[in-house]
């Protein structure tokens, strides 16, 4: 089973390598293609700017910037892009301005890969790969007896 991609590009971004990599390596197991990684918000700006981010994941504390002023402005360009901001404190905890508010989903550290799955699973869905789709209309075949 792969992911439909609805989507063009997501962008992970944390300053943490082993976050950064963990939740890739989450996505690329679900069948993302696409996925490109930054580790400071002026990477991640760059890359707003020039790629179609439909999928946007991203640490709210980086030390050059802050994820919720990020996922502004992608919003603000991208409407219909998912946001999802990493948080080490409790999601009660964070201030998000009206203007993202509901627009956002929030994911609290610690998280295993059920928890991105689950949470990336509700806007992407499962689909068969046609080979395999093909290999189990071929299994589900009656046999015939050979006369």
């Amino acid at each position: 089973m792969s992911v439909q991609h609805n989507y063009t590009n997501i962008l992970v971004v944390d300053d943490e390598p082993l976050v950064l990599s963990y939740i890739t390596s989450i996505l690329r197991r679900m069948g993302c293609k696409n996925v490109l990684e930054a580790r400071t918000a002026n990477q991640a700006a760059t890359e707003i700017q020039d790629q179609n981010i439909s999928l946007f994941i991203c640490d709210i504390t980086l030390p050059d910037g802050d994820g919720r002023a990020l996922a502004a402005t992608l919003l603000e360009n991208r409407p219909d892009a998912i946001v999802v901001l990493i948080t080490g404190f409790s999601t009660s905890d964070i201030a998000l301005s009206s203007d993202i508010k509901d627009r956002v989903l929030l994911l609290e550290k610690p998280f295993t890969p059920d928890d991105v799955s689950a949470l990336v699973g509700k806007y992407f869905k499962p689909v068969e790969v046609p080979a395999l789709a093909c290999v189990r209309a071929l299994a589900a075949a009656p046999l015939h007896a050979a006369a």
